[in-house]
């Protein structure tokens, strides 16, 4: 919820079909010069909107790699999570 009051974190952060096109120029958070070309290939692989468009999530878990979580017991946690971020 901060982050709609600073930036716009949807349109901005996370790349969808929705708000992004091939061959659109992306410009890098870290440099005023460097930018990227969204090509066909990544295109194709970007979500079609966010998993979450139009509700909010209740629950939110988020992971470290599998190594981390061997022998946790965290299974059931994890999977009771409406979204998952590894």
């Amino acid at each position: 919820m901060r982050l709609q009051y600073c930036c716009n974190a949807t349109g901005s952060l996370y790349f969808t079909k929705r708000n992004t096109a091939v061959n659109q120029t992306i410009p890098y958070e870290t440099s005023i010069v460097k930018t990227y070309k969204m090509n066909p290939a990544i295109y194709s692989m970007l979500p079609e909107d966010f998993p979450w468009s139009g509700r909010r999530l209740g629950r939110c878990a988020v992971v470290g790699s599998g190594g981390i979580l061997k022998n946790s017991s965290c299974g059931r946690e994890i999977d009771s999570a409406d979204y998952i971020i590894r």
